[in-house]
């Protein structure tokens, strides 16, 4: 596989995702994290999607997500600073489930 993955603008606001994370950065054509956010705001079918409501939108360093070599590890302190802490906890190995015992 190369390049990103696509999926279907209609999956993307079906799966109403909480947090937008959008790789690229000026080398990928956009200017700054305005730039981007405005294309969502002015959207009507992105305005339905809670992450665009509420106004979290984060855009990631291209090299960071994009890329197979170092930068993908800053990929993960990106993503540790957008993620609520709540979200890592429950993702984290051996992380306790909902009936409080280790999985």
């Amino acid at each position: 596989m190369s390049g990103y993955r696509k999926i279907a603008l209609e999956t993307a606001v079906t799966l109403d995702p909480e947090i937008l994370v959008i790789p690229g950065d000026r080398t990928d054509g956009y200017t700054s994290l305005a730039e981007v956010e405005k294309g969502f705001y002015e959207d009507p079918v992105w305005q339905s999607v809670r992450g665009v409501r509420e106004r979290r939108i984060h855009l990631l360093p291209g090299r960071h997500a994009t890329s197979i070599s170092h930068h993908v590890v800053k990929t993960a302190d990106d993503l540790a600073r957008i993620l609520p802490p709540a979200s890592r906890a429950a993702e984290a190995p051996g992380a306790q489930g909902a009936q409080g015992k280790r999985e």
